[in-house]
This record gives structure tokens, sequence and C-alpha cells, in this order.
């Protein structure tokens, strides 16, 4: 299986998901060539999320596009996703992959990043690369010359998360980050569908 330079952070921040527009905005993603997105929840109850899982994994799987569900491992396991996405902390990666599922890992330091690969960890996120209103708690940007320090360290891929945008995008590419994890640059999108195309051709990958 392989990964998409673009990691998709599909966050719904409602303490009540809207099914029909959750799904419109999902349709267009796909649309726009997202291939690899993470389900993330954190205000929804577990009984909510699946409810809202339930509707948008179908889609991506007739697009043949690979989801993490962020957390929830019992969610994901039912419904024979591609992977988990966990935290820094968390339970162990290898309880996690039971059943062939593939984790990815959020970062913030590199001493995180190594044990999450030490871990055995497929993949993970390292932020906040750049400023951004989405990532807040995380100390200040990281930028782009410890984003490469941390590339040239590990030996799995680094999508490189929090503030980047299609002009900064490549930068992240040429100091070593596999590719770019993203939420507010395109769910927050006039045309989200558009966005998600414009990140791809920036990335000049699948």
């Amino acid at each position: 299986m392989e990964y998409s330079r673009l990691y998709l952070i599909f966050d719904i921040p409602q303490a009540q998901a809207d099914l029909p527009a959750l799904r419109a905005t999902f349709e267009a993603v796909l649309a726009g060539g997202a291939r690899m997105i993470q389900l993330r929840a954190k205000q929804l109850s577990g009984e909510d999320f699946r409810e809202v899982a339930e509707e948008l994994v179908p889609l991506a799987n007739s697009a043949g596009a690979q989801v993490f569900i962020n957390t929830r491992a019992a969610i994901a396991h039912e419904l024979g996703v591609a992977g988990i996405h966990r935290p820094a902390r968390g339970p162990a990666v290898a309880e996690l992959k039971e059943g062939g599922l593939r984790v990815g890992v959020s970062t913030h330091s590199l001493g995180e990043a190594l044990a999450a690969e030490k871990e055995g960890a497929d993949f993970v996120t390292f932020s906040p690369i750049f400023e951004s209103a989405s990532k807040p708690g995380y100390g200040p940007a990281l930028g782009l010359e410890r984003l490469g320090d941390l590339c040239a360290t590990l030996s799995i891929p680094v999508y490189a998360l929090a503030g980047v945008t299609p002009e900064n995008a490549q930068d992240c590419r040429e100091v070593g980050a596999f590719g770019v994890a993203v939420m507010g640059g395109i769910l927050s999108a006039q045309d989200p569908s558009e966005a998600t195309r414009r990140y791809l051709e920036i990335l000049g990958a699948p």
C-alpha cells in the first residue's frame, strides 16, 4: 500500500456532526484527488463518530482512498480501514497494528519521533512546522531546518504539519519530508476540491 504525498486531516469540530454537509465536503476532497485521509473528531462521542465514519468510509473505499481513524482504535478495526492515527503518547503501536492496520503517530519533537519509529510506527506527522491557528499549544513553529534534521534522522515517512500552504509545501519536500499533512488549508477553503487539487499539483505526486 503506497502513501500519498498529501495526508488530509478531515477534522469534524462540531459537537453534533452535520452528516449531509460532511458528506458533501468529503466527496469534494475525494473529487480533488485526496487518497489518504485521517478522520478526526475529538468532540464527538464514540457513537456519533461511528455514525460519521460509517457514512464516509464507504465513499473513500469507492474512490480508492486510504482512511486512518484518529485515536478510536475499536472503530478503525470494526470498519476495516487502512489504519489508525495516534497522539505522541497512547496505546502501544504494536497493539494498534493488530489485524494488519498501519499506524501514524503525531510528534512534536525529535525525541517523540524517534520513540514512535522505535515502537514500529509506519509514519509520523511533525508539527508545528509553521505558525498555524489550527495547531495551538505546541509552542513556536519548528521551522524547515528542524524538519530537515528530523527527516535525515528517521527512516520512516515524515509529514510536515501546521501552516503548510501550497506556497511552502514544496519547501517541506525539499528538506526531506515525504509529504505534507493539511487540515485548514483545504477544509477552510472556498472550494475544498480545488484546494486539494492544488496541493497535489504542487507536490507533483499522488
